[in-house]
Parts: C-alpha cells; structure tokens; sequence
C-alpha cells in the first residue's frame, strides 16, 4: 500500500503544482492585460488633447491668415490700397513671342 499512497502523494501533487501554476498564469495574465488597456487609455487620452491642441493652433492660424486680417494690416500700417479694379488681359500670339524668344536669344548670344 505503501507505493499506492506514494503514487497517489504524486499525483495529488503534481495535480496541485499544475492548478498553481494555471492560477498564477492566469493572475498573471489578467493584470498584465489591466495595464495594458490602462497604457491604451493614457495613449487615448494624449492623443485626444494633442488633437485638440492641433486644432486650436490650427485656428489660430487660420485667423492670422485671414485675407482681412492681411488687408487691413496692409492698409493701416503699410498704407497699401487695394486695387479694386479688374486686370487687363494681354492677348500675344504664339507667333510673337517666338519671334521675341528668337531677338531675345540673338541679342544675349
């Protein structure tokens, strides 16, 4: 009886070694997982305030840019004017300006 009671002592041991590691392994890997999804959120949370960032310097941009903001900057400190009126349109035929390339290239050569 006494290898009976020591097989069994075995495997009643070995039974309970497996159960531990499994628990300890399982633990492991539930607060393994925690960490990561608490990783994931902070990443989440930096990321929405990066864009937030973004898009309130994006603003900003877009006001300083603004053709009004530029106008009017132009006009009070520069003392440019605005021309208001339409440009003149110059019609050249090909012609021409084949003609013109042509003097241009023997004069400067």
């Amino acid at each position: 009886m006494s290898k009976k009671r020591e097989s069994l002592f075995k495997h009643v041991l070995m039974t309970v070694l497996i159960v531990a590691l499994s628990l300890f392994a399982y633990v492991f890997l539930i607060e393994e997982t925690k960490r990561i999804n608490r990783e994931i959120s902070k990443s989440i949370e930096i990321l929405e305030a990066k864009k937030s960032q973004y898009e309130t310097k994006f603003v900003e941009y877009q006001k300083l840019t603004g053709e009004n903001r530029i106008t009017k900057i132009a006009q009070e400190r520069l003392n440019l004017v605005r021309n208001m009126k339409t440009s003149q349109t110059i019609n050249i035929d090909s012609n021409q300006i084949e003609r013109l390339k042509k003097l241009v290239n023997e004069k400067y050569d």
